[in-house]
C-alpha cells in the first residue's frame, strides 16, 4: 500500500513520509494508526 511504500523510500522517516505523499504528518499518524501500520 501507498503508506507502507512511502515510508520504506524514507527509511522509515514519517514527516518526510507525509511529505511525499501529501499529507500532514498528524493526517499520515492516523491513517497507519487506522490501517494498524508500524
Amino acid at each position: 500500500d501507498f503508506i507502507r511504500q512511502a515510508l520504506e523510500r524514507t527509511n522509515g522517516n514519517q514527516t518526510r513520509a507525509a511529505q511525499l505523499l501529501g499529507l500532514t504528518r498528524s493526517t499520515l499518524l492516523y491513517r497507519m494508526q487506522k490501517f494498524d501500520l508500524k
